[in-house]
């Protein structure tokens, strides 16, 4: 006969070792589980976050007056408390390093609507920005849309935690979270903050001295 018989008869049987893809589901899981249990507990610190930018506010407002003093007085301890170390800094200085630890804790990870570079900028502008006409109505609606998008995200990380919904759509829940900066940012682009009430950057004041051999 002009048959042709295949060497092995039997159908090839394809084995997919799934071990390595449950491994990395494994570590995604874990990964994601740390993540909802971090976003549950920031929702406990958000009344604080508020209470110290409101401080930082104040302090501003002195820094725009001239009260260095008063600044340095009250910047001090409180500093301390957040773990800012303002020893040997001018007033200014101080202010900028605590806005550069308040920033960060400003931002739901995970939501990309915001940079930490936008929310330093958007602290540093609150002295300056609470002299213009409207100004003081848009700082409070943005303070208070990033501090209701911490309690969302809080309970989304909740609700992720004890299984009310998936992760997928805790993930979903959180990228979807509105964005607080967006009439703080349409404000600054009709009315561009003023470079010289800018307070000065200290790393790029740094980096300069050191470039002149100034500083090691």
């Amino acid at each position: 006969d002009n048959k042709v018989s295949p060497i092995n008869p039997q159908p090839f049987q394809v084995s997919v070792n799934q071990q390595g893809e449950s491994e990395f589901a494994k570590a995604a899981g874990k990964h994601q589980a740390e993540r909802f249990n971090e976003l549950a507990s920031e929702g406990r610190t958000a009344q604080q976050m508020m209470s110290d930018i409101q401080m930082l506010r104040d302090l501003g407002t002195k820094i725009e007056t001239g009260k260095a003093a008063e600044i340095k007085s009250a910047i001090g301890p409180w500093a301390s408390l957040l773990g800012v170390d303002v020893k040997g800094l001018d007033e200014i200085q101080s202010y900028e390093a605590v806005v550069n630890r308040l920033a960060p804790n400003l931002r739901v990870k995970g939501s990309g609507a915001q940079s930490d570079m936008e929310l330093r900028n958007f602290l540093k502008s609150l002295p300056s920005l609470g002299n213009q006409p409207g100004a003081n109505e848009i700082i409070q609606r943005t303070l208070e849309g990033l501090y209701q998008n911490k309690l969302k995200a809080a309970e989304i990380g909740s609700n992720a935690l004890d299984g009310t919904i998936t992760r997928g759509q805790a993930e979903k829940a959180i990228r979807e979270l509105p964005d607080p900066m967006a009439e703080w940012r349409e404000y600054n682009k009709k009315n561009p903050p003023k470079t010289e009430q800018a307070a000065p950057d200290r790393a790029a004041v740094e980096e300069e001295l050191r470039r002149r051999g100034l500083l090691k």
